[in-house]
């Protein structure tokens, strides 16, 4: 049977939009990218490499052996425009590893993420300077965050519901309300003013600015009124 490029190419096309989900990706292709880059590894240690992907397809390779070595230079070639269009679009997702454990990390995947290199885990305080210097472009984090309080990162929308909402909310032993009269409407007088806008600038002073906590509530407790 002829197999001529016009074909392939006009396949590849076809392929191209879920190329990425395609079973041969973890059945095949992963196990095959893994060996190579620790063939690599093994033979050039850290010395940093000029490497060509032809045939590169979404780049998946590409992006993995560059995380992999990430002083080396990597060029990626396709026949298929729509195959390195796809490319363009990939996410580097960084996280937690408490996220990772989580159950959130399955719903997560019901976004079918098109991932340019393996998900990253980093502890908290480095999620935003990966993100500032390029080393990844997503970061999974909490709502309430200190980073969100400035225009340089956009939040996404959870448009699926795929992550259930975790409110604030304040509890208090029956014992200790009874014990001390005073503690329910102190308490009650918090209530409606600790928005999602006002923990994310409590949170930057705190772990950003490296204010500290006593002060921060002080001062919050003044300007909702309540010192």
């Amino acid at each position: 049977m002829s197999y001529n490029k016009v074909q392939a190419a006009r396949e590849f096309d076809r392929w191209s939009h879920g190329y990425d989900r395609c079973i041969l990706q973890r059945l095949l292709f992963e196990p095959s990218h893994r060996a190579i880059i620790a063939r690599v590894r093994a033979r050039c240690g850290e010395r940093p490499l000029a490497i060509l992907d032809v045939g590169c397809g979404t780049g998946v390779f590409a992006s993995q052996i560059r995380a992999a070595s990430p002083r080396s230079t990597v060029w990626g070639v396709d026949l298929v425009s729509a195959m390195l269009a796809q490319g363009k679009a990939r996410w580097k997702v960084a996280m937690t590893p408490d996220f990772e454990q989580s159950a959130d990390f399955q719903a997560l995947n019901r976004y079918h993420l098109p991932l340019a290199a393996p998900l990253r885990s980093l502890e908290a305080a480095e999620l935003f300077d990966a993100l500032a210097q390029g080393g990844v472009n997503m970061v999974v984090t909490t709502a309430s965050d200190g980073h969100l309080t400035t225009p340089q990162w956009k939040v996404l929308q959870d448009d699926k519901k795929a992550f259930p909402a975790q409110q604030v909310c304040l509890l208090v032993r029956q014992d200790r309300l009874a014990g001390e009269p005073g503690l329910r409407p102190a308490l009650e007088e918090l209530y409606g003013k600790m928005t999602l806008d006002a923990m994310r600038k409590l949170n930057h002073q705190i772990e950003i600015d490296h204010t500290d906590v006593a002060a921060v509530a002080r001062q919050f407790l003044a300007s909702v009124g309540l010192r």
